[in-house]
């Protein structure tokens, strides 16, 4: 077996230090469960406190993908990339001189770059915290709707599509730690967005 690196080193006691918040919300939906615990509590409180679970882990899921957009945007701040800008630009009424080109050029590559370099270094520690907590909670969120009555409609079953595909890529993370070219967990962290916000959309 290939000797792990000291980043996957590090992203994997990561992975388990979070994975213990997971386990958490299933212990508890496994008491409440057999307990039938949230039967106490009205269906306006449960709905309304699972909305807000839900409107969390929006919050937390969009900070763990923008890690990919960040990486995205880098990817594409290069001459050629303005080179193709500046040449839709000069096919309009728009003019700018070499002089205004070049100065945006070498600002957004060198500046705009050095930041979003920064802001990825911070996001990718926080990518693995912040998506078992998301995990987390969102099971949670899950366990509340569906004790409430599932109901046969969109929204619904787009949530429930997105709640299957985030524990692929929960799954496909550990994946991930172990082999970067990994590309699936990039494609399910798209997928799962794409879900969610349907999910939202028609809810």
């Amino acid at each position: 077996m290939k000797k792990l690196s000291k980043f996957q080193k590090q992203n994997l006691n990561t992975f388990l230090i979070g994975l213990i918040l997971p386990i958490i919300a299933f212990i508890f939906i496994a008491f409440s469960f057999s307990k039938n615990y949230i039967s106490n509590f009205s269906y306006r409180f449960l709905k309304h406190f699972s909305s807000n679970l839900g409107t969390f882990c929006e919050i937390l899921f969009l900070i763990v993908i923008s890690l990919w957009c960040i990486r995205l945007i880098l990817k594409y701040i290069n001459p050629k990339t303005f080179n193709f800008i500046w040449n839709l630009i000069d096919k309009t009424k728009i003019r700018l001189s070499k002089t205004t080109k070049d100065f945006i050029s070498s600002f957004l590559t060198n500046e705009l770059k050095k930041f979003l370099i920064y802001i990825s270094k911070i996001v990718q520690k926080l990518h693995i915290p912040l998506s078992a907590i998301g995990f987390a909670v969102i099971s949670i969120h899950v366990y509340i709707f569906i004790h409430l009555g599932f109901k046969w409609n969109l929204g619904y079953i787009l949530g429930a599509l997105a709640a299957i595909v985030l524990l692929i890529l929960f799954i496909s993370g550990i994946l991930r730690i172990f082999n970067k070219g990994f590309k699936t967990h990039k494609y399910l962290g798209i997928s799962f967005i794409i879900l969610t916000l349907l999910h939202i959309l028609f809810i």
